[in-house]
């Protein structure tokens, strides 16, 4: 987008003394759905290697830093759930941004195979 300020005017034989253009790259955000975390639980999720998000409900979320128009986006889980362990993964994790904020970058997470957890045992004291 580009702005010129003043943006009409009309030269009476001299020339213009101010013409300001200042270019504005637009920024957009990226986001999703996370569905089947347990409650309880959390997960720590990167885009682009960093921008840290923590994702501790199921429900509608958003990296808190935007990105220019035209540039790449890389979500992926940083830190899985572990209590209890949860495999999760990333949906549409990766793209280029083409103008419009990104709100389909979703993470479904499973129950898993921590039958520790899932059979109540985590809370019992240990005997020999």
């Amino acid at each position: 987008m580009s702005i010129t300020t003043p943006s009409t005017g009309t030269i009476n034989g001299t020339d213009a003394a101010v013409i300001q253009v200042e270019c504005v790259t637009e920024s957009y955000f990226i986001g999703g759905t996370v569905s089947g975390l347990l409650d309880g639980n959390y997960m720590v999720i990167q885009n682009n290697k960093g921008d840290d998000e923590i994702i501790m409900s199921n429900g509608a979320y958003l990296f808190s830093t935007p990105l220019f128009d035209e540039e790449n986006y890389n979500v992926q889980i940083f830190m899985q759930p572990v209590n209890p362990i949860q495999p999760c993964i990333v949906d549409n994790n990766s793209s280029n941004l083409a103008g419009f904020d990104v709100d389909d970058v979703d993470i479904n997470c499973e129950i898993g195979n921590d039958f520790i957890f899932r059979n109540g045992f985590e809370g019992l004291p240990l005997t020999f």
